[in-house]
């Protein structure tokens, strides 16, 4: 409670001397002091704004209520002013604006002060089926007046569901779509707040058997429904709180998440390149370039290595043939994620493929369109696509694979490159432009939403024969591309690595145990700078070179793997050097390094590496998804 009043007061001065301000009769003080730190933080820490939950009751009652009504619009006008106007603060439904500590489970009178204040709405989860509906009406009912001239929509109320179950409308579990189905997102126009969404992990968690793969199923099932199509789920039915009658509106069988919203693309790659290596973010091992560098048997959990798993994958593809009209039956097909096997990350994807006997006689040649991933383009754009993927059959087939994309408009594509890489996987490149229609007009900033996908040739020598086929699905990027020509060629590399050592202070004397890993990127010119001679001709009327000068023509960094070698003389790390790990937007916060930083303790190093010269190596990986060579990476020796 007192950390509420500090928050409104800010910064108290421990001054001896000097006129003090007194309190208003009627108010509490309220200043700017922590919505700034609070700001900060947010932007030192990449995260875009708070859920602000103030569960108790205040001591100040309705005045106290009126004071952090009025904060809440402050921080949300710092947050913005640093972070940008995506920045967001969310009002979960606690307090009301007497002071009392009284859940309302939905939008009203007693808590539309501090919605208006945010940015957005989050109510409790114990709501009775009717809760929903009514919050929608109230605030389709609101004076314009006192909206203040703010955008707000029903999308901004957010009505809880509990996946654990605790007094949540359906029990919770795989039952969550009970609740669900009363927000009715895309009907009534209201979001969801998941509490709990973990439940999926931890409610068997530390259970004889329990694993990844078993998660996997459940978290799947949760989300986009069973891998086998046509599936029973089994949902029990939920338990009825006291005094509470059955539900008076009859629900259907199960359906996961994604049915009740609407897909969406990610952003175009002309604002953020967009990279997946098909990786929830948890894992056994580590692949880099396709070859396992670490294992770890209780598994690994890091949020941000989490990447799209394919948005046009799941439940499963929609198969069709590609610009064929045949009545041949199409193949079954069904996705799964794989911890086995991966090209930069934990895991791959693999789309299953099987074709019963047919009745057609004689050879086949067939071309299956498999859509993967839809992307936003901006019409006249060109962008490179780039899959890396691994695919096998039974011997009653020969394949070939092409990367393409496709789209209510046309869509031009031209074959890049076709790469056999190592450990089995191979490489297709492929430019896109999307072509805006007629009607568009040359100046439309309409976008195009194209799919990108695999077209698979099968051909069989007997078209009777069944087959199976598995397309292994390793990373997939889509990055704009220059429609220049003459462009001044470069390479991205690591500029330096440096380690320093944080000295613990619980240690007489203090020991350096915390190692702190930092690295810079840059491009470089790969051709000399000629203009000709010494004296150019003033007059000509075009620049010695041609750049490219598009917002994001320059590759980021997107994480680093980091490699240790006792004793190394090499540039590059041997058979001998240990994976240490890979950095992250959080590991190196704290030092202002932001994602250019790894920190470890010296205690969690193996023992060879823990005295004498050790070789700490940096292997930057780009948003494109590119592992630099080593001749472009970089690399700090420390003796320990």
């Amino acid at each position: 409670m007192e950390d509420t009043l500090r928050l409104l007061i800010g910064n108290i001065s421990q001054a001896r001397a000097g006129q003090r301000a007194g309190h208003a009769n009627n108010g509490l003080p309220i200043t700017r002091h922590y919505a700034r730190l609070l700001a900060d933080l947010a932007h030192e820490r990449g995260f875009d704004g708070y859920l602000l939950n103030f569960e108790f009751p205040f001591i100040g009652r309705s005045a106290q209520a009126r004071a952090v009504e009025s904060w809440i619009s402050l921080l949300n006008t710092e947050l913005k002013k640093k972070i940008g106007d995506y920045a967001e603060t969310i009002w979960y439904d606690s307090v009301i604006t007497t002071g009392a500590l009284r859940w309302q489970d939905r939008l009203n009178s007693r808590n539309l002060s501090f919605f208006l204040a945010s940015d957005s709405f989050f109510t409790n989860y114990t709501w009775p089926a009717q809760f929903p509906s009514l919050s929608a009406q109230y605030f389709l009912g609101l004076d314009s007046k006192h909206l203040q001239g703010s955008d707000k929509t029903l999308q901004d109320v957010y009505i809880g569901i509990d996946v654990w179950g605790r007094g949540s409308h359906g029990g919770g579990g795989l039952g969550s779509f009970r609740a669900a189905d009363h927000i009715d997102p895309t009907g009534l126009g209201l979001s969801i707040a998941l509490f709990g969404p973990a439940w999926t992990w931890e409610s068997d968690e530390g259970k004889e058997g329990w694993n990844w793969e078993k998660w996997w199923e459940r978290e799947r099932t949760l989300w986009v429904g069973p891998a086998i199509e046509g599936a029973h789920v089994e949902v029990p039915e939920p338990p009825l709180r006291e005094g509470e009658q059955p539900c008076p509106y009859p629900h259907s069988a199960f359906r996961p998440m994604r049915e009740f919203f609407d897909s969406k693309p990610p952003p175009k790659p002309d604002l953020l390149p967009f990279c997946t290596s098909f990786c929830p973010g948890v894992g056994h091992a580590w692949f880099v370039d396709g070859e396992k560098v670490t294992h770890k048997e209780k598994g690994w959990t890091d949020i941000d290595k989490q990447t799209s798993l394919g948005n046009l994958l799941w439940p499963r593809p929609k198969v069709e043939w590609d610009e064929n009209d045949s009545e041949e039956a199409l193949p079954k097909v069904s996705t799964k994620l794989t911890f086995a096997d991966a090209f930069n990350s934990g895991s791959s994807v693999v789309i299953n493929l099987s074709a019963e006997e047919s009745p057609q006689e004689g050879t086949a040649f067939r071309c299956l369109w498999i859509p993967v991933q839809s992307i936003a383009m901006t019409p006249g754009g060109l962008y490179e696509a780039e899959l890396v993927y691994k695919v096998s059959c039974d011997n009653s087939v020969e394949l070939d694979a092409a990367l393409s994309a496709k789209a209510e408009t046309a869509v031009e594509i031209k074959p890049v490159s076709s790469l056999d890489l190592e450990n089995g996987w191979s490489r297709l490149s492929v430019t896109c432009k999307a072509i805006a229609p007629a009607s568009a007009g040359s100046g439309s900033n309409s976008n195009t939403v194209a799919n990108i996908g695999i077209i698979l040739a099968v051909a069989s020598e007997e078209a009777s024969l069944p087959y199976t086929i598995d397309i292994t699905l390793g990373q997939l990027s889509v990055s704009p591309k220059s429609s220049l020509t003459g462009l001044s060629p470069y390479a991205m590399r690591l500029l330096w690595a440096d380690c320093t050592r944080e000295n613990s202070p619980d240690s007489n004397p203090p020991q350096s145990e915390t190692l702190i890993i930092t690295w810079e990127s840059c491009i470089s010119y790969t051709s000399p700078a000629i203009v000709g001679s010494d004296n150019p001709d003033p007059e000509v009327p075009f620049p010695p070179w041609t750049l490219d000068r598009s917002p994001h023509w320059i590759p980021r960094l997107q994480y680093a793997n980091i490699y240790a070698e006792k004793g190394a003389w090499n540039i590059y790390p041997s058979q001998a050097a240990v994976f240490l790990g890979t950095s992250g937007w959080g590991s190196g916060a704290h030092t202002g390094a932001g994602p250019n930083c790894f920190v470890l303790e010296r205690s969690t190093l193996p023992e060879k590496l823990k005295d004498g010269k050790v070789r700490f190596y940096v292997q930057g990986v780009t948003d494109r998804g590119s592992v630099l060579p080593w001749g472009r990476c970089a690399f700090v020796d420390l003796d320990l």
